[in-house]
């Protein structure tokens, strides 16, 4: 019975497969690519196959970090203290009163209704002066 010839590991290969666990794809998939077994892949490439993801979170770790100290992206900052320092959006106190609400039922805008909103700030109609026969129409705003 004829046996393949031993694989023969090059640079190349090894950047190639770092770099594709690095960006998140799977063992199999790497496999497909580079035409080999799993097995000859796990026997050759496993460090490469382990530290790839690794290597680009800590790529990208740094890269937030410049930008939430350096760069002043308020937005990079609380990322990393919710995902890194354990922050999270409190909770609503039960004693607190909500936020104000907007809420809004649409019809087709008449001079009246807009007329109506400028003057006090609350719309109230009815589908007929809207020119359809929609339920009624109320926009208000919590003042």
């Amino acid at each position: 019975m004829a046996r393949f010839p031993k694989h023969q590991v090059t640079d190349l290969q090894r950047k190639q497969i770092k770099a594709m666990a690095a960006m998140g794809l799977g063992h199999v998939a790497i496999s497909r690519l580079v035409e080999l077994n799993r097995n000859t892949l796990y026997k050759y490439y496993r460090r490469e196959l382990d530290i790839g993801a690794d290597e680009a979170n800590l790529a990208v770790a740094r890269s937030l970090f410049e930008m939430a100290t350096k760069e002043h992206v308020p937005a990079a900052a609380i990322f990393w203290m919710k995902a890194r320092a354990g922050w999270k959006d409190r909770d609503p106190d039960p004693h607190e009163p909500p936020p104000p609400a907007i809420h809004f039922t649409w019809a087709p805008a008449t001079p009246a209704l807009l007329n109506n909103a400028e003057s006090d700030r609350t719309i109230d109609g009815t589908a007929e002066e809207a020119g359809n026969s929609r339920a009624p129409t109320t926009v208000s705003w919590a003042k």
